[in-house]
């Protein structure tokens, strides 16, 4: 057991520790709108929840919560959306496997409470206010309002590609040489959306497999 937990505080600290030291060298500016960093972000916190959890001294358990807590920042800093909806969707699974949750509500909600104290979250959420409101002018509205524009052109090409080859699809990989024929102007770009390019390039048959796989697991 001991050699476990050796084992599981050497990989923790390993994953946390370079996804925090990489937002270090890479300076809050370039951290900004990333999405490879934030996404890492997301995946290695369970790893500082485990760090905690299998730690048997306090001070290790504050160590892990302070990472936490690191990287939920690291997240507010880039306001990359995909990561914080990924962080929103882990919460809720580990609500839903633990007992105690009213304890695991309060601290989630001390964690943004805290989150708002230090972070720019008026700034994260300005992101989304181009969504209702066309007068919106943050620092980077015309780009959020570009990208969503954009992003429901692609998703509407990907559903006329489905429609139309509904059985295998166009074919793995062919989104983007397709795209420009649905979309004069739109060239070389994916859909932004795994379920949707699944079912243009592999057909609604493929789809419904992959589907059940993770409704299986």
């Amino acid at each position: 057991i001991k050699k476990i937990n050796k084992s599981i505080h050497f990989f923790t600290l390993v994953l946390t520790i370079t996804t925090l030291l990489r937002w270090l060298l890479q300076g809050h500016e370039a951290t900004y709108l990333d999405g490879d960093l934030p996404a890492i972000a997301a995946m290695v916190m369970p790893f500082a929840l485990l760090g905690a959890w299998f730690a048997t001294r306090n001070l290790h358990r504050i160590g892990y919560a302070l990472i936490f807590l690191l990287l939920v920042g690291l997240i507010g800093y880039a306001q990359n959306r995909a990561a914080g909806v990924a962080l929103a969707i882990g919460f809720l699974f580990i609500l839903g496997h633990l007992n105690r949750k009213f304890i695991a509500i309060t601290v989630a909600g001390f964690v943004f409470a805290l989150a708002i104290f230090i972070l720019p979250i008026n700034n994260y959420f300005a992101r989304y206010s181009v969504i209702w409101n066309p007068e919106a002018s943050h620092p980077t509205a015309n780009l959020d309002r570009s990208t969503i524009k954009e992003r429901l052109e692609l998703w509407e090409s990907g559903v006329e590609m489905a429609r139309d080859y509904p059985v295998f699809g166009i074919g793995p990989g062919n989104y983007a040489n397709l795209i420009p024929i649905y979309r004069i102007g739109k060239d070389n770009l994916v859909a932004h959306n795994s379920l949707l390019s699944l079912a243009a390039e592999t057909g609604f048959f493929s789809l419904t497999a992959y589907l059940l796989a993770f409704i299986l697991v």
